[in-house]
């Protein structure tokens, strides 16, 4: 079930031409304000936001992990893929729905599902 949602998500990122990329690059410009962004720490999240930038993609090859009974690094896949997990995702809404607005992920219904079947999946995927 984990592999099948993975991979409909990953369609419906795709269809929304959604990735995890931004979200990460927004946590490397905020923790830069705190400590200093050392050069492995760069490479590190250069080598993160190339793995989110492919989004839906990441998220297809976590299921197809998946379906061949692999857990952890579909799982990791699939948090870098979308640049969500349970808890940003509900930092994420919560807020918009308390403020009055229906909370969309990059605009779009389909990215929101994706984003939200991709969590599931992630928590279906034992690890």
């Amino acid at each position: 079930m984990a592999f099948v949602l993975a991979i409909v998500s990953g369609v419906l990122l795709l269809s929304g031409q959604f990735s995890g990329a931004a979200r990460w690059q927004a946590i490397i410009d905020t923790l830069s304000r705190f400590i200093e962004v050392t050069p492995s720490i760069q490479a590190l999240f250069l080598a993160i936001i190339a793995i989110a930038s492919l989004g839906g993609i990441a998220v297809i090859i976590a299921g197809l992990l998946i379906a061949r009974g692999q857990s952890r690094l579909p799982r990791l896949l699939i948090l870098l893929g979308t640049g969500f997990g349970i808890l940003s995702l509900l930092m994420y809404i919560v807020p918009q729905a308390i403020g009055g607005r229906f909370p969309l992920i990059g605009e779009s219904s389909a990215v929101t599902i994706g984003v939200v079947l991709s969590i599931v999946a992630r928590s279906l995927a034992k690890g």
